[in-house]
């Protein structure tokens, strides 16, 4: 193998993308932060016509496995802002980490889980109207 190509995999990403990709993962955290806080206020004020609708109630919930997720990403961005290679250790401790990577394996799951469960509804919804003919 060559020598050069060996030392670029060593050296790691330049202190340019790093910069770019902590910018991007701040920004995209922001935008997450921002657009499901505003669910969840617009959900707080109109709290009576949550219970109309199961769809609302499901968006709720997306909403918050999807701050959980975000939360949990934090650690993993200030990790790789301190970091001057790719994130190699943990270092908030062990049982931190379990914490963490269990909080954003259980937010992607229950989001995922929720979006299965509003596209079924949404499928049994639109198959009801067509087979009776309602509009």
């Amino acid at each position: 193998m060559n020598i050069t190509i060996l030392i670029n995999i060593q050296n790691g990403p330049s202190e340019w993308f790093r910069i770019f990709l902590i910018i991007l993962f701040i920004i995209i955290l922001m935008i997450g932060l921002i657009g499901n806080s505003l669910v969840l206020l617009s959900t707080i004020i109109n709290h009576i016509e949550i219970r109309c609708s199961s769809t609302n109630l499901l968006l709720v919930n997306m909403s918050c496995a999807d701050l959980i997720i975000i939360i949990f990403n934090i650690f993993d961005i200030v990790q790789f802002s301190f970091d001057h290679f790719w994130p190699t250790a943990w270092y908030f401790g062990l049982s931190f980490c379990k914490i963490v990577r269990f909080a954003q394996v259980f937010g992607c799951y229950v989001s995922v889980q929720t979006l299965l469960i509003i596209s079924i509804e949404r499928y049994k919804n639109l198959s009801i109207n067509i087979c009776c003919g309602q509009n």
